[in-house]
C-alpha cells in the first residue's frame, strides 16, 4: 500500500471547533448587522431607478469587512495556534503520530473555512432577501465576497506568519500590530527628526504607506461611482459602482500567501523547546533587539521632543537634545528585548556592548545630518536646469527672469539660516524645482509674516508672490476646475455664468455687511473679467497678497466681486456643478475700477474711507482671494 502525507486532520479540527465555536459565531452575527441586517435602513431611498442605492450599500459594507478582517485574523491565528504557546500542550500536540505538515494545515484551514463559509451564508441570506425585489444586483454581491474573502486571506495568512515568530500568546498580536503599522510610524518618526535637523528639507510623506497594509487600505479602497471620458466630457455611467484600490488588496493578497508558505517553512523547522520565549527564530533575536531599539529610540525621541522642544531650540542646542532622546530610548528598547528575550531582570550587567554599538550609530548619523556634511542644505539648482518652479505647491513660474529670481531668495535663505532658525515657526514657504533630467528639487523654509522682522527677505518673497506670471496663475487656478476621472485627470468645462458686486459696509454690532451693490449678467460678468480683472491681473494690480499685519483698509476697496461659475452638464439630467469665485476690488486696480464706474456706475471707496478700519474684510477669508 502507497502511502501519503495527509494535510487535514478531521479529529484535530473538530477539537478546535469545539473549543473555539463562539469565535467563527460572533463573527457571523457581526456580518449579519453589517450586511442584510442593515439593508433595510436603506429601502426608503428606493424609488424606481434608484437601485443602485442598496449596490453602493453591499460595496461599502465589503469595504467594512476587509477592516474587519484586519481584527479577525489575528484573533482567529490566536486560537488555532494557540497550543504553541505552551510547553505542555506543544509537546502533546507534536507527540501525536502526525506530520508538521498535517498539523500546520489543520490549523490554518479550520480558521479559515468557517469565515469564509460565514460570507457565504451572509451573502446568500442578502440574496434571498433583496435580489428578488431587485435591489441587489448579483455582480455587487460577488463583489463584496471577493473583498471580504480577500481581507481575510491578507490579514489571517499575516497573522499565522506573525505567530510562528513568537512563542508568547500575548506577545503575537503585538507583532502583528507593529509589523503591520512600522514602515508607516517609522517613516513619520524620520521626517519628524529631519526637519528639525536638515535646515529647508522637505519631501512627500507617504511614499512607503504601502508596507503598511492597513494604512494602504484606508486610503486606497474606496467605493466611487464609475465615470467614463466621453469627447472630452466627464460621464456618469448611470447605476455603476466600482472599487477603487481592488488590485492593491489582491497584491496583498498574493504576497500573504508567499507569507504562508514561509510560515510553513519556519514551522516545520521551529523548535517545540521555543513554547513562552518572545522570539521563537533563534536567527532573529539580534533582529528584535535591534529593531526594538532603533525604534524606540526614534519614537521617543519624536514623541518627547514634540511636546516639550519643538520651537523652543534650534541648531546644535536642539541636534544635542535630540541626541540625548535617541540615547534614552534606545536605552529602554535595548535592554527591555534583553530582557524579554533572557526572561529576566537581571540583564544590566555585561550587556552594554551591543547598546554601546547602537548609540555609536546614533551619534554618527545625528552628528552627519546636522553638520550637513553631503551640502544638502547649501545646494543651489543651476538656472538652466530648471523648467518650472512651484511656490507652496500652487503658483507656477515659469519665466527665466522668475526662476532667477526664486533661486536668488533660495540662496539668501541659506544665508539668513541661523536667524530664521531661532525665529523657528511661522509662514511655511515650499519650493519645487522642477528640472529638465526629471528630478524635483524640493526645499522647504519658515518665516515669520511680519513685516519688520522678515525684512529683505520676506519682501523679496511678496515680490515673487506678487509678479504678474503668479498673479495670472492663481487666477487661472481659481477659475478652472480640474476633475479626476478613472485615475486621469481632466479639464472640466467651465463657464461664467453670471455675477454680483457687493459693498461692503459696518453694521450695528461691529461686523461687516456683504450688501449687493448690482446683479450681473454672464455677458456682463464675461466683460468685466476679461476687460478689468484679467487687464489688471497681467499688471499684478489685483489679486496681490500681503503680510498678515499689514493694514489692508487703505489698500482694498470696499467692493467685492463674486463670480459665479458653472461647469457644463456632464450627466444630462439638468444638474449642473456651480462654484464661485470672490475677488477684492484694489484700489490699484485702475481697469476693474474703470469698468464699475463706466458701466455700473459704482465708485469705490478704500475699506478705511469707507469706514471700515480694523474691520478690515477681505474675501474668503484671507490675501490668497
Amino acid at each position: 500500500m502507497k502511502s501519503r502525507t495527509k494535510f487535514f486532520d478531521r479529529g484535530i479540527a473538530r477539537n478546535f471547533l469545539r473549543r473555539f465555536w463562539p469565535l467563527w459565531t460572533g463573527y457571523l452575527v457581526l456580518i449579519l448587522l453589517l450586511l442584510p441586517a442593515a439593508l433595510p435602513n436603506n429601502l426608503r431611498y428606493v424609488t424606481e431607478g434608484l437601485r443602485p442605492v442598496l449596490d453602493r450599500t453591499v460595496l461599502e459594507s465589503g469595504r467594512s469587512m476587509v477592516g474587519l478582517a484586519f481584527f479577525v485574523g489575528v484573533a482567529v491565528a490566536m486560537a488555532m495556534f494557540h497550543y504553541l504557546y505552551q510547553t505542555r500542550s506543544c509537546s502533546l500536540m507534536h507527540s501525536l503520530p502526525l506530520r508538521r505538515e498535517t498539523l500546520f494545515f489543520t490549523a490554518y484551514l479550520t480558521g479559515l473555512v468557517p469565515l469564509l463559509l460565514a460570507d457565504l451564508l451572509a451573502a446568500g441570506v442578502t440574496a434571498l432577501l433583496y435580489m428578488p425585489g431587485g435591489y441587489v444586483t448579483g455582480w455587487a454581491l460577488l463583489r463584496w465576497l471577493a473583498l471580504s474573502a480577500l481581507g481575510k486571506l491578507v490579514f489571517y495568512n499575516f497573522a499565522v506568519f506573525c505567530a510562528m515568530l513568537t512563542g508568547n500568546l500575548i506577545v503575537l498580536p503585538a507583532v502583528y500590530a507593529v509589523l503591520n503599522f512600522t514602515a508607516f510610524v517609522a517613516e513619520g518618526c524620520v521626517w519628524e527628526l529631519l526637519e528639525d535637523l536638515v535646515y529647508g528639507v522637505s519631501g512627500v510623506r507617504g511614499s512607503l504607506f504601502w508596507l503598511s497594509p492597513p494604512v494602504a487600505l484606508v486610503e486606497k479602497l474606496c467605493v466611487r461611482e464609475l465615470t467614463q471620458l466621453v469627447d472630452g466630457q466627464i460621464v456618469y455611467v448611470e447605476d455603476v459602482y466600482c472599487v477603487t484600490g481592488f488590485g492593491l488588496l489582491a497584491i496583498y493578497a498574493a504576497v500573504s500567501l508567499l507569507l504562508l508558505g514561509v510560515a510553513f517553512w519556519l514551522y516545520r523547522r521551529r523548535q517545540m523547546e521555543t513554547a513562552t520565549d518572545v522570539v521563537a527564530v533563534p536567527v532573529l533575536k539580534p533582529v528584535f533587539k535591534y529593531c526594538l531599539s532603533f525604534g524606540t529610540a526614534l519614537v521617543f525621541a519624536t514623541v518627547v521632543n514634540s511636546l516639550v522642544f519643538q520651537y523652543q531650540v534650534s541648531g546644535w542646542t536642539l541636534a544635542g537634545i535630540l541626541l540625548l532622546l535617541l540615547l534614552i530610548g534606545a536605552l529602554i528598547g535595548y535592554f527591555a528585548a534583553e530582557m524579554l528575550i533572557r526572561k529576566t531582570l537581571a540583564v544590566f550587567r555585561g550587556h552594554w556592548r551591543g547598546y554601546a554599538v547602537v548609540a555609536a550609530v546614533l551619534t554618527l548619523l545625528l552628528v552627519v545630518t546636522e553638520a550637513d556634511v553631503v551640502g544638502f542644505e547649501k545646494r543651489l539648482p543651476d538656472p538652466k536646469e530648471v523648467q518650472q518652479v512651484y511656490l507652496n505647491g500652487s503658483v507656477s513660474l515659469e519665466e527665466p527672469e522668475n526662476i532667477a529670481a526664486v533661486i536668488e531668495l533660495h540662496r539668501h535663505f541659506i544665508e539668513e539660516k541661523q536667524r530664521l532658525e531661532e525665529e523657528n515657526g511661522g509662514y511655511e514657504l515650499r519650493l519645487d524645482y522642477f528640472l529638465d533630467n526629471g528630478k524635483v528639487l524640493q526645499r522647504r523654509y519658515t518665516m515669520l509674516l511680519d513685516e519688520e522682522l522678515a525684512g529683505e527677505i520676506g519682501q523679496e518673497w511678496m515680490a515673487l508672490l506678487n509678479c504678474p506670471e503668479a498673479v495670472q496663475n492663481r487666477l487661472q487656478q481659481r477659475m478652472n476646475r480640474y476633475m479626476r476621472t478613472n485615475g486621469e485627470l481632466v479639464k472640466a468645462s467651465i463657464v461664467i455664468s453670471g455675477g454680483t458686486v457687493y459693498r461692503l459696509r459696518m453694521d450695528d454690532y461691529n461686523g461687516v455687511v456683504w450688501e449687493p451693490a448690482a446683479e450681473l449678467s454672464a455677458a456682463q460678468t464675461q466683460a468685466l473679467y476679461e476687460q478689468g480683472v484679467l487687464a489688471d491681473a497681467r499688471e499684478s494690480r489685483i489679486g496681490r497678497v500681503y503680510f498678515y499685519d499689514e493694514a489692508d483698509a487703505s489698500i482694498m476697496s470696499n467692493l467685492i466681486i463674486s463670480i459665479e461659475l458653472r461647469e457644463e452638464n456632464l450627466k444630462g439630467d439638468g444638474v449642473y456643478a456651480a462654484d464661485i469665485v470672490n475677488l477684492n476690488v484694489e484700489m490699484g486696480s485702475t481697469e476693474t475700477l474703470k469698468y464699475l464706474r463706466e458701466e455700473l456706475g459704482l465708485e469705490a471707496v478704500s475699506q478705511a474711507e469707507a469706514g471700515l478700519g480694523e474691520y478690515g474684510h477681505v474675501a474668503n477669508g484671507g490675501f490668497w482671494w
